[in-house]
């Protein structure tokens, strides 16, 4: 199986961003799971690569702040709280 991860720096519309992934040759797809590039809509992008015939990979989630996690503080529990929703959005 041969992925692609789904941000590849050009702004078109994921739907069809998926439509040209699956006519070139990929089989499925890692997904950038964040808001970050004005993707508002990310966690829709799963469905809409499925619809296309995609295998969905994995998600790669935003690493800002990623160090705060060992921080025993308000920002390591933000970090903390932000990472167990991304375990969740992929249940």
């Amino acid at each position: 199986m041969i992925t692609i991860l789904d941000w590849f720096g050009y702004g078109l519309p994921y739907k069809e961003r998926y439509e040209l992934i699956k006519e070139v040759g990929f089989d499925g797809v890692l997904l950038y799971w964040s808001d970050k590039f004005g993707n508002l809509d990310y966690k829709h992008n799963a469905e809409l690569a499925r619809r296309e015939g995609l295998f969905v990979e994995n998600i790669h989630i935003s690493f800002d702040n990623i160090n705060d996690l060992w921080l025993d503080n308000l920002s390591g529990n933000e970090i903390t709280d932000y990472l167990i929703q991304c375990v969740d959005d992929c249940l």
